[in-house]
């Protein structure tokens, strides 16, 4: 089985790292946490076939941190065939260029590290802010095989292509929110692309928060909590990552409370 990589310098969100790392445990899935200061020192040689994640937080912070030497260390290790997993700023600091919030208080755009040809943007939720849940809703999502599911949305973005180089794994459907969402529909919310001889997966929606990790009192997020008989999200996702990753992770459901099934979820 592949050992996962977790970024946890600056810039990670410490919450989204709990909610990532206890995913991971949930799945038996070996792991080992990297610093800034690993990557900079060519530390990820000594993993060429890993699976490098970067999660919630903030980009710029990851940028400042890992300086370019450490960018560039992240891209040969890629394009030599290591695997990257980027959950919305992880997503964001990956693609060729980011656009968020622009002319607004929380303007951030310019390059990244260019392994999606394309723009990621956001926040859909447009009413975002850092540290706070109060405006994080259900997104609606639809899966490769045509499966409508709801995920975890506060801050993430969806993916605008440049090229046709990538495989959409899901897009967002029309959404109910009116003016506090972007107009997204059909645009990509998680895809798998390649780059060199490795690959990457991002996604602008978190899928390591489990259901019980949900604000029970938001209104807005009653459409992400499933039912016992309801398909389990984490498992949708999962399953596709396990087709285009060879993760080897476990062909079944993760536990969940019993009248909830985990949900992907998003945390920029």
């Amino acid at each position: 089985m592949k050992k996962f990589l977790v970024y946890s310098g600056y810039g990670t969100s410490e919450h989204c790292l709990k909610e990532l790392v206890a995913f991971l445990e949930q799945k038996c899935c070996p792991y080992e946490l990297v610093t800034a200061r690993e990557i900079r020192s060519n530390w990820l040689d000594n993993n060429p076939r890993a699976i490098l994640c970067f999660g919630g937080g903030f980009d710029l912070g990851f940028l400042s941190s890992l300086d370019q030497e450490g960018c560039s260390n992240i891209k040969k290790f890629v394009k030599l065939g290591g695997t990257y997993l980027g959950i919305c700023a992880g997503a964001y600091f990956a693609c060729k260029q980011i656009e968020f919030d622009l002319d607004g208080p929380l303007e951030v755009k310019g390059q990244r590290l260019g392994f999606f040809d394309g723009t990621a943007k956001g926040p859909v939720n447009r009413k975002f802010a850092y540290n706070c849940e109060d405006h994080s809703m259900a997104a609606r999502l639809r899966s490769s095989n045509g499966e409508q599911v709801y995920g975890y949305l506060n801050g993430g973005p969806y993916f605008e292509p440049s090229s046709s180089s990538f495989h959409t794994l899901l897009t967002y459907c029309d959404q109910k929110n009116g003016q506090d969402m972007l107009k997204c529909d059909g645009k990509v919310a998680v895809l798998e692309t390649r780059f060199g001889m490795g690959k990457c997966v991002l996604s602008g929606v978190h899928f390591e928060f489990g259901a019980e990790s949900l604000d029970l009192g938001n209104q807005n997020l009653n459409r992400a909590r499933w039912t016992a008989n309801d398909v389990p999200i984490i498992f949708l996702s999962f399953k596709t990552l396990i087709a285009l990753e060879r993760l080897h992770l476990t062909h079944q459901a993760p536990k969940a409370p019993s009248s909830l099934k985990s949900v992907l979820c998003n945390k920029v």
